[in-house]
């Protein structure tokens, strides 16, 4: 689900729009998408229904769709901070999970509470907010995907 492809850092985007748009770009020309309209249209339908910044600076939009091919996540975080939802809560920290429709009541909430979980842990959310390369990154979250598949 998590390959270093989809990890970016220190992006000049300025909108939750952007943010999501441009994660979805990445997972549709890596081939995760058929359909990155429709991608996107899922996630700002739930994110309409429930804004997903939940604090720490982090949000973690998600998508349930037809148009996912294959389960991912990407992350982005952002050079600066930028407004999220309806209340424009700081976040500097995007996940998107892009999850196909027939599997989401299962590997969408398994990945969802995994990255939460580990996100309350201030150690590995400071890593994340503060890593220099995408490599220390992605090594950091490497260990929460294999948390996702053991359990």
């Amino acid at each position: 689900m998590l390959e270093r492809k989809l990890v970016f850092i220190d992006q000049s985007l300025k909108s939750e729009q952007a943010v999501i748009n441009f994660l979805s770009d990445a997972a549709y020309e890596n081939g995760y998408l058929n359909d990155r309209e429709a991608f996107v249209a899922s996630v700002m339908e739930r994110e309409k229904e429930f804004p997903t910044a939940f604090g720490y600076n982090v949000a973690i939009p998600h998508g349930k769709s037809d148009s996912v091919k294959r389960p991912f996540v990407g992350i982005c975080r952002t050079k600066d901070m930028i407004g999220w939802g309806k209340d424009q809560k700081e976040v500097k920290l995007v996940f998107i999970i892009g999850v196909p429709e027939k599997e989401k009541g299962t590997l969408h909430l398994k990945t969802l509470s995994q990255i939460s979980r580990n996100l309350m842990n201030e150690e590995f959310r400071n890593c994340l907010l503060t890593s220099k390369s995408i490599e220390k990154m992605f090594c950091v979250l490497e260990s929460v995907e294999k948390e996702i598949i053991l359990n």
